[in-house]
């Protein structure tokens, strides 16, 4: 996962890289809700959290292309940005949400990608459309991301974007502290 920060007064946004994996040896959901409050003790599981140093910002063509989720989708969101926006979504890729921030003289434009069930058709058995939000923000931040809401909390007390990723690294163990920024 990835937590978000677009810090709309300052035109900056900010974004960590850390990419998490985790693997069942067998399926105890008792234990697996344990998993996912960070206990480490138990073994029927493997949970293995990465760091990835190419991270999840991308400035490109004026614009910076930032996402939480799947990062072989937001990749490909990057590599067709402007040509086949927004790029096909296929079967095996998981979900994402992609914000793509431009400087305009009123503020930032902000486009938001979210992957939503599309209709079910009786002869597909799944479909997954692109919802898009288009806005236009002056004042505030918005976070998201697995660590979003400890980074919002940060903010609303008055910290930078950075030191809000870098707390919510320390909340958050899908948040990694390796900050990229990337100025408008």
């Amino acid at each position: 996962m990835t937590t978000i920060v677009i810090d709309c007064e300052k035109q900056t946004v900010y974004a960590d890289s850390c990419t998490t994996t985790t693997k069942y040896t067998s399926y105890d959901k008792n234990t697996a809700g344990l998993l996912l409050t960070g206990f480490s003790e138990h073994e029927n599981y493997e949970h293995r959290i990465e760091r990835s140093i190419s991270g999840k910002l991308h400035p490109t063509e004026g614009v910076v292309i930032v996402g939480a989720g799947d990062k072989r989708l937001i990749d490909r969101f990057k590599r067709n940005y402007g040509k086949d926006v927004p790029c096909k979504i296929d079967s095996s890729d998981g979900n994402a949400t992609i914000y793509v921030v431009s400087k305009r003289p009123i503020g930032l434009l902000i486009d938001k990608y979210t992957i939503k069930q599309g209709k079910r058709k009786w002869w597909l058995k799944k479909t997954r459309i692109w919802n898009i939000e288009s806005f236009v923000q002056t004042q505030g931040f918005i976070s998201d991301g697995s660590g979003g809401d400890y980074a919002a909390g940060a903010m609303v007390s008055g910290k930078t974007g950075k030191e809000a990723i870098e707390i919510a690294s320390t909340l958050c163990p899908y948040t990694d502290g390796n900050v990229q920024e990337v100025e408008l």
